[in-house]
């Protein structure tokens, strides 16, 4: 099987991932969760306060050559110099005709490499360790807001696919103003955590990162002040499950972008 790694290709490197000797019949997905709970005395059940993931995903890789020779030391030397020169993890992309699985990859490092030698080097192992305990799918929505009253709301919806069912989605926000005036992102069910952008001008782009809690723009400083940022209430989107129906006031081009989580093997 083929894969991507940086954006380089196996191909470039004359090299596949394969099996060696017979295949295992159970395939470890990680995931593995601690559950937290406390049983009270005298009682048989447990009180459940939720659960986390206890570790990252990591499983292993084993390259042979594509045309069946022997690895030499500057083949050795070129794929750890492309698979182990980096500090941060960096996309992993698998061949999907192979899994069946379309735009998921991994972020993640290579590890631990080892030979497997037969009359010479025959196949090299490596451990890969990925920033989570699953696998990502990057997603993208653009939608171009721009009524003649920007007082009254345009609705929007955005499908949310996460394998997560039961957490929020923090995506990333770019928005382009259409004209000058204030932005409002409300949700249907509720006005409590609105994202409101006062005094923007026509072509500032705000842009904003709901996870990490950060804020920029082409036009103005949003400063940190006590109680939120100046011309920004502080309030982060974020997403449920499923369809979310947004109303937008006020003229831009709004984009929602980010990462699903997605639960698969390899």
């Amino acid at each position: 099987m083929k894969f991507i790694y940086n954006g380089q290709s196996s191909d470039e490197f004359n090299v596949m991932m394969a099996t060696i000797g017979m295949p295992e019949e159970r395939q470890d997905l990680g995931m593995s969760r601690e559950i937290v709970r406390n049983r009270p005395i005298n009682s048989a059940a447990d009180i459940i306060y939720g659960s986390y993931y206890n570790d990252n995903r990591k499983f292993p890789i084993t390259l042979v050559k594509k045309d069946g020779s022997r690895f030499t030391n500057n083949d050795i030397r070129q794929l750890n110099a492309w698979l182990i020169g980096y500090n941060y993890p960096k996309k992993l992309e698998l061949d999907s005709d192979v899994l069946e699985v379309e735009n998921t990859y991994y972020n993640c490092l290579f590890t631990s490499a080892a030979t497997i030698n037969a009359s010479g080097v025959i196949a090299l192992t490596y451990e890969v360790v990925c920033d989570a305990p699953y696998g990502w799918e990057d997603f993208c929505e653009i939608y171009e807001i721009n009524t003649e009253d920007p007082k009254q709301a345009t609705a929007i919806t955005f499908y949310n696919t996460s394998d997560e069912i039961e957490d929020y989605l923090y995506p990333s926000v770019k928005i382009t103003k259409i004209g000058n005036g204030d932005i409002e992102i409300s949700y249907s069910e509720n006005t409590i955590n609105n994202v409101i952008l006062k005094d923007l001008v026509d072509g500032e782009v705000v842009t904003i990162d709901s996870l990490r809690q950060i804020i920029s723009s082409t036009k103005q400083t949003f400063t940190n002040t006590l109680g939120g940022y100046d011309n920004f209430n502080h309030n982060w989107l974020r997403l449920l499950h499923g369809d979310n129906t947004l109303g937008v006031y006020g003229n831009c081009i709004l984009e929602i972008s980010g990462k699903y989580v997605r639960k698969v093997g390899i």
